[in-house]
């Protein structure tokens, strides 16, 4: 074997020494992004649970007067909203543990695997968010209507006779839901296409980086 042989053949262990070493970066920076993750899903499933125990004992606040028929469609509201999070967190989970497997086995095609479970359980927190938005102006409308929400109700079951003695009641109620679709748009917008979507973009990379 020749100088020129040995320097050929050198070279090419240099070059794949180093792609070794790049690999291993990018296995070790997925998993420093997993563990982001997860203590960001820890966060949110915290304040979660604080948020739907405050909206459970909310009907014997006196100053939200939640009495009669309008209880039963709050707890129905807010039953709607506990199964989407429920389905929500799930997902979630199933990310959650296979990203903890990730720690003790990091390789391309559980980074992958993890990277699908991931943007599901994305996709899943989407959807189930724009299903359960009804449910949220229903149940938004129920407590800031303090104690009127019957009268609201019959006022819109009676659409002709309200729009002439009260037009303005149809104003307020069209402010409602507009502010409620922007504001539900916007945290939604925030949640899946930077609070998590940034780090799925990240992983995503990653993946193609360990492709070249």
């Amino acid at each position: 074997m020749n100088f020129d042989e040995l320097q050929k053949q050198w070279d090419n262990q240099s070059s794949e020494d180093v792609k070794i070493q790049k690999d291993l970066k990018n296995l070790n920076t997925a998993n420093n992004i997993f563990e982001d993750l997860r203590k960001k899903i820890k966060t949110e499933l915290i304040i979660t649970i604080i948020s739907f125990a405050f909206l459970f004992v909310i009907p014997i606040v006196p100053i939200y007067k939640i009495n009669g028929v309008v209880t039963f469609f709050y707890y129905f509201f807010i039953f709607y909203l506990l199964i989407a999070a429920i389905v929500t967190y799930l997902r979630f989970y199933h990310f959650y543990k296979i990203s903890k497997d990730y720690e003790i086995n990091s390789s391309k095609e559980l980074l992958l695997k993890v990277y699908y479970e991931l943007k599901y359980a994305l996709d899943t927190y989407f959807i189930t968010t724009i299903i359960a938005t009804p449910n949220g102006i229903g149940l938004y409308f129920i407590l800031f209507s303090f104690g009127n929400s019957e009268k609201y109700f019959a006022q819109l079951m009676n659409f002709s006779e309200t729009f002439n003695s009260n037009p303005k009641f149809f104003i307020w109620l069209l402010l409602l839901i507009v502010f409620s679709i922007v504001f539900v748009g916007g945290l939604l917008y925030y949640m899946y296409v930077i609070y998590y979507g940034s780090r799925l973009k990240l992983i995503k990379e990653i993946l193609n980086q360990l492709e070249e």
